[in-house]
């Protein structure tokens, strides 16, 4: 090689380095998927308590808190300490720098901005795992090969996509295929090399346990490793107790972290057992759909579909390349470059069923799988071509650089076709097998990508968009993308909100009810969010809401108030619609709550009519807003109208007065009060005649 090619290769590092990195980073926090907000609140929870040696925000990061924002996702699993130090860390270092307010003291509507900042952490270590990927593969293949699988990785779409969010696919794809390349990588390399490569496998493999537990996929192919390195290398014994050492090494180094890093490790072993009996033995908790059935459960065929749909075309004909090139090159199984082939067809074969047997399936769970089909598929490319220009005669003499120029062409140009889709690299789908049309008959797709588009028509269509009240069964991901109220949608809270957000993912697996999602189906969207024909979400505004029940402000009332119920709550004022009724007549009682703060529990509303001896004679008792919005729903900021009808038919007539104030949920003890108006448990109305 000539002193002017081995210095453009010098720069190769540098180019994957950045071809990897541009499409992760420009304009991160473009959107929010639906499990982005919970790894921010518990990374925030988990890097403060160990600033603060706070065990009870330790737990809190695996519990979840529905306090002060929407309800937090997947109560109970263990979150892996890499992401959560990583993303956690991230996001204070970034606010920081930014001059933003601390993570876990902003308001939920910064959480879009904070979670742009946290992805970072996503973009920097998969484009950094893309170009260590590529000097792994050096010695496997060459350079020119090397290169054009290192290039395809860093643009392949589904990877790019899953690398701009604050989650964990990315990162343990990129962690399990440098573990398995570095494993390959040591079954040719001498010395140093090999050493390093296999003390780089069990780092890569502890990191990945310390991302995601599919991670432990990896021991059982460090095994097939050794058994076949010990097949063609000259010291078997050595090379077997060198690769179960470093391996087991890294799986105790790997647990101890991951145990230790909680208060009472046995209880996290506890939990982590558990999730991952769930994962194995429960489909998914927010019910299923496949091949166009909602209710049907996703077979074995599930990640087939995926690794076909999320793999590129360029990817797709590489694939078929490389079984052809495997097939006549199997006899030679024993040299490093057929080898190689035959082991990440093993790690991919492998992983594959693993995560076929386990009854939860989700399209990125089956990253680390495609991570190899990428590099496979470009094998295939160089093989093949390399093949057909050595029996060309014109290209026999230039045969490497015609063949590494055309297979980059052809990745370039199917780059070209899904680069334009920024941001929405999550939504494409392989144009052979029908795109996204038919990926949306194969299953529910959809992780959050066309709320920000809802959330946009919104506030566009709103003087004041932050008096807005919805409900999503996406209330995190749409809140962090909303100024406004965003609540969970229910069957009681789609009753109570100005406009309903449908998911359609989530409608077509019939969450939250069924019957939720056909009372919306038979009314006309005001919006839909569309991605390449596809609808991916819908704005509907509330056909049943006669009136207001929940917004910034109250109105002018006839009575106004300022009665605490603690920090969180306080009565503003009530409307009477007659301090006079006839006996037998209900009054009427229309009330104004104010939330100031994040509230913890469940209250309920008694309003109680009583006479001068202090006798009840009628009484309402029910949660707020007729029992359809819990007070651990409302949001700091709300004011809500809630009407008390109390009866009248047993009171004498006479003089009365109305008790009001609110009772425990769970053992109906009442909440002192005060300011004006207040009582030692309630406030008083009155007086109320009733003739």
């Amino acid at each position: 090689m000539s002193a002017r090619r081995a210095g453009w290769w010098r720069w190769a590092p540098l180019l994957v380095l950045l071809v990897a990195l541009l499409p992760r980073v420009v304009s991160l926090g473009s959107f929010v998927t639906a499990d982005e907000p919970t790894w921010l609140e518990r990374s925030v929870w988990f890097v403060s308590g160990v600033a603060q040696g706070d065990a009870g925000l330790l737990w809190r990061s695996v519990y979840g808190d529905t306090i002060g924002a929407p309800a937090s996702a997947l109560p109970g699993l263990l979150p892996m300490p890499l992401p959560l130090v990583g993303f956690g860390t991230t996001a204070f270092v970034t606010s920081a720098l930014a001059g933003g307010p601390a993570p876990g003291q902003h308001a939920y509507s910064d959480t879009i901005v904070l979670l742009g900042q946290t992805a970072w952490f996503t973009a920097l270590l998969t484009s950094l795992a893309v170009t260590i990927a590529y000097w792994l593969l050096i010695p496997l293949w060459g350079r020119r090969a090397a290169l054009l699988a290192a290039l395809a990785l860093a643009l392949d779409p589904y990877f790019v996509g899953l690398s701009r969010v604050a989650g964990v696919d990315a990162l343990l794809g990129a962690f399990m295929l440098l573990a398995a390349l570095a494993l390959v990588r040591a079954t040719v390399a001498q010395g140093r090399q090999r050493s390093w490569s296999l003390l780089l496998a069990g780092a890569c493999a502890a990191l990945a346990l310390l991302t995601k537990t599919p991670a432990l996929f990896l021991w059982p192919f460090a095994a097939v490793v050794a058994a076949y390195g010990a097949l063609v290398a000259p010291a078997r014994g050595r090379w077997l107790l060198m690769v179960l050492a470093v391996m087991l090494i890294a799986l105790v180094v790997g647990l101890g972290v991951l145990l230790l890093a909680w208060p009472n490790p046995a209880q996290a072993f506890e939990t982590l057992v558990g999730a991952v009996g769930a994962g194995v033995t429960q489909a998914h908790e927010g019910g299923s759909y496949a091949f166009g059935t909602p209710g049907r459960d996703l077979d074995a065929s599930f990640y087939a579909w995926v690794l076909g749909l999320r793999a590129t075309p360029w990817t797709l004909v590489g694939l078929a390349l490389t079984a052809i090139a495997g097939l006549v090159s199997m006899r030679r199984w024993r040299e490093p470059r057929v080898g190689a082939v035959l082991l990440l067809t093993v790690y991919l074969a492998g992983f594959w069923i693993m995560m076929t047997l386990g009854a939860k399936k989700q399209d990125r769970y089956i990253l680390p799988a495609l991570l190899a089909l990428d590099v496979l598929a470009a094998w295939g490319w160089w093989a093949v071509l390399r093949w057909i220009a050595r029996r060309v005669p014109r290209l026999r003499l230039a045969a490497r650089r015609w063949v590494l120029g055309l297979s980059l062409a052809l990745l370039f140009l199917t780059t070209l076709v899904w680069l334009p889709w920024h941001p929405y690299y999550l939504a494409v789908y392989n144009p052979l097998l029908g795109g996204s049309r038919t990926a949306a008959w194969a299953y529910a797709v959809g992780w959050g990508e066309g709320l920000d588009q809802a959330a946009d028509y919104l506030a566009a269509t709103h003087a004041d968009p932050a008096d807005v009240v919805v409900a999503s069964h996406m209330a995190q991901a749409l809140g962090a993308e909303f100024p406004g109220f965003v609540v969970p949608l229910t069957t009681d809270t789609q009753y109570v909100t100005d406009y309903i957000v449908l998911y359609y993912a989530d409608a077509l697996r019939n969450v939250p009810e069924p019957w939720v999602i056909d009372r919306f189906r038979s009314h006309q969207p005001a919006h839909i969010a569309w991605i390449d024909g596809m609808p991916y979400a819908g704005v509907y505004a509330n056909p049943d809401l006669p009136a207001r029940l929940i917004s910034r402000r109250a109105p002018d009332l006839s009575h106004p108030l300022d009665v605490s119920f603690g920090p969180a709550i306080a009565c503003v004022g009530y409307d009477l619609a007659d301090s006079t009724v006839a006996v037998g007549q209900p009054l009427t009682l229309t009330l104004y709550w104010a939330c100031r703060g994040a509230i913890g529990e469940d209250y309920r509303v008694f309003a109680h009519l009583v006479d001068e001896q202090g006798r009840t004679w009628g009484q309402w008792d029910n949660a707020p807003l007729a029992g359809r919005f819990a007070t651990t729903l409302w949001q700091s900021g709300m004011v809500l109208r809630d009407e008390a009808v109390v009866p009248t038919d047993a009171a004498p007539a006479g003089a009365y007065s109305l008790h009001v104030g609110l009772i425990k949920s769970r053992n109906g003890k009442r909440l002192s009060t005060q300011g004006t108006g207040g009582g030692a448990d309630h406030f008083t109305i009155g007086p109320i005649t009733v003739r």
